[in-house]
């Protein structure tokens, strides 16, 4: 091995955005790249440990001096361009270092609503990228086009997993399927149930369930809310989900980015209505985008996808297999490396 690369995690939580960081060290793993994994906060190291063990034996403490040497780049996975400010404003990253590692940036610029902070997070992107030359890695070519920035590196973001499906009831109606972290401020569950609960029994296309998927803050919440509800369905996290054949996967968070469960109901064959505030505004149909306070508009996305449900089926894997496949990640990585 002529090469490593050092993911160092920056980061103190555990989501969609450590998940794909991991599935890039594996992607690296199977072309023969020396691998590092350094995280600042125990609960990610134990987490990482736990649910990738074969990765165990690539954890190094973050400031193992004797790694740094010309063969080795590292890779700065962090929550936010404000996160990563910080951490270059205040040393912690080594000053030596800044202008030398890759920044990964899965989230950067997807997530952002409209308003002022928004445009403030684009220009901070744009000194950083185009003015102090910092690489940036981003999960798609839609990101860079969204903070304004014409460079930077694109790693695909790819999913390590599909949903099983089971054949339902015999009847028409559908099961809609939320999949996520139990947080009403930013997935706004609470607001998918009172949808549910006020207008879905008078919907044209009949929904049989809502079922929600995760764990979180909000779950003791969730299941006060749904007490007293036979068709809405609370079930834990799983690494292997099963859900029934006839549903809609939905995304309704406030404000999101490329979510890799989109991704998994895209290479499942599982439709998608998605909040309007999200990443996915470039790779789905629109007429499937929704606003979860606007009842009507959630009725007008589920009529459409129920008529055109083969068609949006083929529509969205094609759109996965072209943009975000394994083997579009793996070219892609391949060709980074190939120019370190």
């Amino acid at each position: 091995m002529n090469y490593f690369v050092w993911f160092k995690f920056y980061t103190s939580g555990w989501g969609g955005h450590e998940l794909m960081a991991v599935n890039n060290i594996k992607a690296l793993l199977n072309i023969n790249t020396g691998i590092y994994i350094s995280c600042t906060d125990p609960f990610v190291k134990n987490k990482l440990i736990e649910e990738n063990p074969c990765l165990a034996d690539f954890i190094v403490e973050i400031n193992s001096v004797e790694l740094d040497n010309k063969n080795t780049t590292e890779v700065v996975v962090t929550n936010s361009i404000l996160r990563l400010t910080r951490h270059i404003i205040d040393g912690s990253l080594g000053w030596h270092k800044i202008f030398k590692s890759y920044y990964y940036a899965p989230f950067w610029g997807f997530e952002w609503n409209d308003g002022f902070l928004r445009l403030f997070k684009k220009y901070i992107c744009k000194f950083i990228g185009l003015i102090l030359k910092i690489r940036i890695i981003g999960i798609s070519p839609f990101f860079f086009e969204r903070v304004g920035l014409n460079c930077g590196i694109v790693w695909p973001n790819t999913i390590s997993r599909k949903y099983c499906t089971i054949r339902g009831s015999e009847t028409d109606s559908l099961t809609l399927i939320n999949i996520g972290r139990l947080d009403f401020k930013h997935k706004q569950q609470d607001k998918l149930i009172d949808w549910f609960t006020n207008f879905a029994p008078r919907l044209r296309c009949p929904i049989e369930k809502l079922i929600i998927i995760g764990s979180g803050k909000d779950e003791s919440k969730i299941k006060n809310k749904i007490f007293y509800s036979k068709n809405i369905l609370l079930l834990e996290w799983s690494n292997e989900i099963i859900i029934p054949e006839k549903s809609i996967l939905v995304i309704c968070s406030k404000f999101e980015g490329l979510p890799l469960v989109a991704l998994e109901a895209m290479a499942s064959n599982i439709p998608i209505i998605y909040h309007r505030e999200c990443g996915l505004d470039k790779l789905l149909d629109s007429c499937c985008a929704f606003d979860i306070i606007n009842s009507e508009s959630v009725e007008l996305a589920l009529n459409y996808v129920n008529k055109n449900w083969d068609q949006i089926i083929r529509s969205n894997f094609s759109t996965y297999s072209k943009l975000h496949s394994t083997d579009a990640n793996h070219k892609a990585i391949i060709n980074w490396i190939q120019k370190l």
